[in-house]
């Protein structure tokens, strides 16, 4: 169950991200730039990195 738990910490926001970026909605921001897929899956590994820097600090891994 714990590491249920440190999986699904970590992909919860990345979920979220993707779900985002996901709909077929007008008026996204960097809809129309080439270079957004590249910052959002930057942003995602940003995220995952800091995550697993947090859950290491405070001995959850």
């Amino acid at each position: 169950m714990y590491v249920l738990s440190i999986v699904t910490a970590i992909f919860l926001p990345l979920s979220f991200l993707t779900g985002v970026f996901g709909m077929n909605v007008a008026g996204l921001p960097g809809i129309e730039n080439p270079g957004s897929f590249m910052l959002l899956c930057s942003c995602m590994i940003i995220i995952s990195i800091i995550l697993l820097g947090l859950m290491k600090k405070y001995r959850w891994l």
